[in-house]
């Protein structure tokens, strides 16, 4: 490595940076570290973001430069020349990411031309448009699975540019799974089955595959909160109004199955939306499941993000998809009793925040530790 690199290391791991959330309907800027194995905030703030479009497959973040960046110097009270270091945490819809196998024979020529040509093959974009990192796991079967990480460089970017203006010195970016599995390792047992994360959020639905040796597979769904909350608003209901009747009122039933469910006007109108959800995250596991046979039967789902605000969520997932569903501050019990949260926040919103507190030292040129293999 060479000795910039190791100072860099060095400093990042004695100094503190921030944390810079840049989600789709909240900035988050927190500052904490983990005192017996518990998070402490020593500094949160979180402001609406303003609006944009963050697209992996148009490979854009489609926002107000200007706007975006007013609002982030009034997230972090940005008044003076000095400059802010910042991890910064993006949704995960903002990468391309998958996994694949190579044959243990032709891996020893290298991986790069496996990976570039499995991305070309997989998005939209061609393999220059893209910063990628990889990481291989063990070799099983006499092939090597192959993890990647791709962030469209029009949205590297624009996050760049946005952060310049505001005074923030990106020293990592990151997708937001990243530190939910970090997070999520921290509470694993003995079993040799995995278990199932869904982040429900506000754009998309992150679902991922994860157990005691890492995270195994990672896929984004393209439904998120906001696809509720606009069918709702289709009766006149202002988006605010929408907001309120899927999370303050109830919608699910403790018994989703019930025929008193399909009473409630709510759950009438997003019915096929969550059906469609549901259908889609069957499809993964059942993939996943095909692709490893002796790893099937998943042990649990865990739900982050803001869908969980949605009461009886998780027994309507338990009762479609038949594995037992708890939300984050259930699993993570120990972690939640003690926990202190921000106003309007709670352990399922924080997660990613929170785990990134897990990852440090961090580094600018390596998306997060990603899919470790």
């Amino acid at each position: 490595m060479p000795i910039v690199d190791t100072i860099t290391e060095w400093l990042l791991l004695k100094s503190r940076a921030s944390i810079l959330e840049l989600g789709s309907s909240r900035l988050r800027w927190a500052e904490g570290v983990f005192v017996n194995n518990r998070p402490v905030f020593s500094n949160f703030r979180q402001l609406p973001a303003p609006p944009s479009v963050l697209s992996s497959q148009l490979g854009q973040f489609v926002c107000d430069t200007a706007e975006m960046a007013k609002a982030l110097k009034q997230l972090t009270e940005q008044k003076f020349i000095f400059e802010n270091y910042a991890s910064i945490v993006i949704p995960d819809q903002a990468f391309h990411f998958g996994s694949f196998w190579v044959p243990a024979v032709a891996a020893k020529t290298g991986l790069q031309p496996f990976v570039e040509r499995e991305i070309q093959k997989t998005s939209s974009l061609p393999y220059k448009e893209y910063s990628v990192k990889y990481e291989f796991g063990e070799k099983k079967d006499n092939k090597i699975p192959v993890h990647y990480c791709a962030l469209p460089l029009g949205i590297l970017n624009e996050i760049l540019e946005i952060c310049d203006e505001a005074k923030i010195v990106p020293i990592a970016v990151q997708p937001s799974f990243a530190g939910l599995v970090k997070l999520l390792k921290t509470s694993l047992g003995e079993s040799k089955h995995p278990s199932v994360f869904l982040h429900i959020g506000n754009e998309s639905i992150t679902a991922g595959i994860y157990g005691n040796d890492g995270l195994r597979a990672v896929h984004i769904i393209n439904r998120g909160i906001s696809d509720l909350i606009k069918i709702i608003q289709t009766t006149g209901k202002s988006a605010e109004e929408a907001q309120k009747a899927l999370t303050d009122e109830l919608v699910l039933l403790e018994d989703p199955t019930s025929d008193a469910q399909f009473e409630i006007e709510t759950y009438r109108l997003i019915e096929a939306a969550l059906a469609d959800i549901l259908q889609k995250i069957y499809g993964f596991l059942l993939l996943f499941s095909n692709d490893h046979p002796d790893e099937s039967g998943f042990i649990k789902i865990v739900l982050s993000g803001g869908g969980t605000s949605i009461r009886n969520l998780d027994k309507l997932i338990t009762s479609n998809i038949g594995i037992p569903t708890v939300a984050l501050s259930r699993e993570l019990d120990m972690i939640a009793a003690d926990f202190k949260s921000p106003a309007h926040e709670n352990l399922e919103t924080l997660a990613p925040i929170i785990g990134n507190m897990l990852l440090e030292p961090w580094r600018f040129d390596r998306y997060d530790r990603i899919m470790a293999a």
